[in-house]
């Protein structure tokens, strides 16, 4: 049944992003003809743009996967939605995992339109443009200080990792706020409640992180050889950087419970239009 409710997810909202999507990939089309034409100022104008189209594309997706949760849960859909013969804990998963979905997929067009960009304005394909920094790297002497391959791969791990709770962090905050909106005490404005909910509970959230980020200092060490996560603190002579993870895992063991919590007004509190 999952597997039917994403299926419906994302036909649900495809709509939504796909004209921005288009938007960008015909912004991005009329930059590489210009740039092989040689044409400056259009080319100018096309990178500008072209990094207007991309952030607007960021900001359309989390307008797009907000409304839809608001639309086909506490909407004109909410009764077909709340029909249907699956748990609500099914039905809340479906939205957070197609969510995340959509944001990955922001994620990765921005990186390719800063690529594009790059071509653009440096007339380097991508791996003309690697080897120039290897190159510049090589003769600076920076090479011996950065971080060998195996625990650059790490580091993209871990950092994809991150990225991803960043992402849950913001649909489950996002999401219970809408939800506690639509309740019977505070549905008669909405969007006003959800909009004081989701500021209240993240300055909260966030004023509460910082003790306990300063109680318990986690941070990601990046060393030449390795990455490990260690406290503060400890001796990191050997580390090229430490990156704090405490908030970030707070905030994230927060937004989990918020979402649980959701699940459960979803199932005995919500008042659906």
């Amino acid at each position: 049944m999952l597997g039917k409710l994403l299926k419906h997810e994302l036909k649900q909202t495809v709509r939504s992003v796909m004209v921005i999507y288009i938007v960008l990939a015909v912004v991005a089309a009329f930059l590489l003809i210009f740039s092989v034409a040689g044409a400056t100022t259009f080319k100018a104008l096309a990178n500008v743009a072209l990094s207007i189209a991309a952030l607007v594309m960021n900001i359309m997706t989390l307008v797009a996967i907000t409304k839809n949760f608001s639309d086909t849960l506490y909407g004109r859909q909410g009764y077909l939605s709340f029909t249907l013969p699956v748990k609500c804990s099914n039905l809340l998963l479906s939205k957070v995992i197609i969510s995340v979905f959509w944001l990955i997929c922001a994620v990765l067009l921005t990186g390719i339109v800063y690529v594009i960009m790059y071509i653009s304005m440096t007339g380097e394909s991508g791996i003309e443009g690697l080897g120039t920094i290897k190159t510049l790297v090589e003769d600076t002497g920076l090479s011996d200080l950065l971080p060998s391959k195996a625990a650059i791969f790490e580091l993209l791990i871990i950092g994809a990792i991150m990225l991803l709770m960043t992402f849950v962090v913001f649909i489950g905050f996002v999401y219970f706020s809408i939800t506690v909106a639509n309740t019977r005490a505070l549905q008669a404005h909405p969007k006003l409640f959800g909009i004081i909910v989701f500021l209240s509970t993240y300055f909260f959230v966030n004023a509460v992180s910082q003790p306990i980020t300063e109680k318990l200092p986690l941070a990601l060490h990046v060393t030449t050889e390795k990455i490990f996560i260690g406290f503060i603190s400890m001796d990191n002579s050997d580390a090229i950087f430490s990156y704090g993870i405490g908030g970030v895992l707070f905030k994230f063991i927060v937004a989990v419970v918020l979402l649980l919590i959701t699940g459960k007004i979803m199932e005995n509190k919500v008042n659906v239009k």
